[in-house]
């Protein structure tokens, strides 16, 4: 006692009387019975004799007698307590009695009430939560927020329409490699005899494909990426993704279509290493549209060093095109030496804003190397040699268009013996100049006017060194009467200005419109004209839906997109297209694309 009387500065009566008051009103404001028990009013009760019915009267009069309270004091509280209990007397008369039907009334619950309760639930949980270890919401584990996916779906539905004019004799000049060798004799014989040709007159309608692909990429750390991408395809050729639909319903297949390593190590510069999306300022007159690149590029950027109006950009990069083979030739203890086929690549360009005005300029260089076929030494084929020195140097891969050559010097197998079983590999080295200008002009937020123009030009391409690679076949294409290359034959006092190839390729567009499209409603119509040379670049990695792929064409292309929801888009293309010279072969083309984007 003398430790409570030490700390609190009270008596324990008038301590238990501190206590206890409160007790007493929260008794009486709880429920009205206690107030007034068998018709005792609460404000009389300490001045009563008898003991009450009512056991909180009792007690008060108990804390009187035993002077923890006074009677003063005791009366107070009596009468503060009346006072409320009055007031929940009043409540309960006043609500409605209960229906009769036994039915229960719930109380309405106003909307701030139940909010409260709400919250006060909701951070329970949280609590818990968080004790307990699991996932607060809102929070997702660290991974999630470093790594995007991103991917689309394409339903195309296509119709390719030749004139019947065309000729009806044009080389397959992939699958004349692809099967071979093949026997060149076929080639020059009217009709070609054994020679794989190219539809050309015969119309294909109403052509169903897909395109889907899916992209991954996560930040590894803080500057450095790394994704790759999944797509369909009906090969895996380097420029199309598109898959046919039917087969018999089969599946279809998926390839690796991208995979690489980004980093930063400087705000400025950022280095690509893998199989990458083409990382220069082009258009499809010489990389197509799904085409992607195999190797190392590094892309700088100046920002706003120059002013928020003028800005710089450049690219430079090394990507290998074709492997030599390990064991080639396989026949033979004297194996060949390494011709790695590969690009060497460099682009500068600006960015201009002036007002409303966006000007977009760039220079590029693309070194191909050892592309070009070679010629062979004396090949014994009859006296059992399997393989020739430079069949290696045949491309992998091609479409149509480039001028050609016959890689093989073939002995025979007697005098009277005709016989070329052959390849055929590219006449000329691929050093090109590509010059491209897009001016933008913004009239609002959803309206733009744009011109753009593109200029290439082979600058190994030359008609003096026709005959140097070729022997006296002289060169062979898609160009001239059944292959044979617009009658030019190499040999002593050969004339090669005759030749009737290019070098050169320029496109011109237009375009209006919305510029990228995201939105509903948002769209955009576009024209562009095309003329590219035979050679200017190569026809296996340009675009493969103007002429169905290829160079040596020229014409135009028209088209609109529209969104007709989010992420969603309609796209029409009509693309006409002739040849520049050599035997007719005109096609159009035209695309009803649906595509949704993710």
């Amino acid at each position: 006692m003398n430790a409570i009387n030490a700390g609190s500065g009270k008596t324990p009566r008038k301590l238990g009387a501190a206590l206890l008051g409160p007790v007493i009103l929260s008794l009486f404001a709880a429920s009205p019975a206690l107030a007034q028990e068998a018709g005792v009013s609460p404000a009389a009760a300490p001045a009563a004799e008898g003991p009450s019915t009512n056991a909180t009267v009792n007690l008060i009069r108990l804390l009187v007698e035993q002077k923890v309270i006074s009677a003063e004091a005791g009366q107070a509280l009596l009468t503060q307590a009346e006072g409320e209990a009055a007031e929940a007397r009043a409540r309960v008369a006043a609500a409605p009695p209960p229906p009769a039907d036994g039915t229960q009334r719930v109380p309405y619950v106003p909307q701030v009430v139940r909010d409260q309760i709400r919250d006060e639930i909701k951070a329970e949980v949280m609590a818990s939560a968080q004790t307990q270890g699991w996932v607060a919401p809102n929070t997702m584990p660290d991974w999630v927020d470093r790594v995007k996916i991103t991917g689309d779906i394409r339903f195309r539905n296509e119709s390719n329409l030749f004139s019947n004019t065309n000729s009806n004799e044009i080389v397959d000049w992939d699958a004349f490699n692809g099967l071979g060798p093949t026997d060149f004799v076929g080639v020059l014989q009217t009709p070609p005899v054994g020679i794989p040709l190219l539809n050309s007159r015969v119309d294909r309608t109403n052509i169903v494909s897909i395109r889907a692909r899916i992209g991954i990429e996560g930040q590894v750390t803080e500057g450095i990426t790394a994704g790759f991408r999944l797509a369909s395809g009906n090969n895996g050729g380097p420029i199309s993704t598109t898959q046919l639909l039917g087969g018999g319903f089969d599946k279809k297949a998926i390839w690796l279509d991208r995979a690489y390593i980004t980093m930063k190590p400087w705000d400025f510069a950022t280095v690509t290493a893998g199989r990458m999306a083409i990382p220069f300022f082009y258009t499809d007159m010489i990389w197509d549209e799904d085409l992607n690149f195999d190797g190392l590029a590094v892309q700088m950027e100046s920002g706003d060093r120059f002013g928020e109006s003028f800005a710089l950009f450049g690219t430079a990069g090394y990507f290998p095109f074709e492997q030599t083979l390990e064991n080639f030739p396989t026949f033979s203890r004297s194996k060949a030496e390494p011709r790695d086929k590969y690009i060497l690549a460099a682009q500068l360009g600006a960015d201009i804003t002036t007002g409303s005005f966006e000007t977009r300029l760039a220079a590029s260089y693309y070194d191909y190397t050892n592309v070009r076929g070679l010629r062979s030494e004396p090949c014994r084929l009859f006296e059992g040699d399997p393989q020739c020195s430079t069949d290696l140097t045949r491309p992998n891969r091609m479409v149509k268009g480039n001028t050609l050559f016959l890689l093989r010097d073939i002995v025979p197998a007697s005098p009277t013996d005709i016989s070329q079983p052959q390849f055929v590999g590219l006449l000329f080295d691929y050093n090109i100049l590509d010059l491209n200008a897009q001016v933008k002009y913004n009239v609002s937020d959803d309206l733009s006017v744009m011109l753009s123009g593109n200029y290439i030009r082979n600058l190994a391409f030359d008609r003096d060194d026709i005959c140097n690679n070729t022997g006296t076949i002289g060169p062979i294409n898609s160009l001239g009467g059944n292959g044979a290359g617009n009658g030019l034959a190499c040999g002593a006092g050969s004339d090669t200005s005759n030749f009737a190839g290019s070098g050169t390729a320029w496109l011109a567009g237009l375009t209006i419109g919305k510029g990228k499209l995201a939105k509903q409603g948002e769209w955009n119509a576009f024209a562009q004209y095309k003329h590219i040379g035979s050679d200017a670049v190569l026809d296996l990695l340009n675009d493969s839906d103007f002429r169905l792929g290829g160079t040596n064409s020229k014409g135009y292309v028209l088209g609109a997109n529209y969104m007709a929801f989010d992420g969603t888009r309609f796209r029409i293309r009509w693309l006409s297209a002739d040849e520049i010279i050599g035997p007719p072969l005109a096609v159009d083309v035209l695309q009803l694309d649906l595509v949704v984007n993710f």
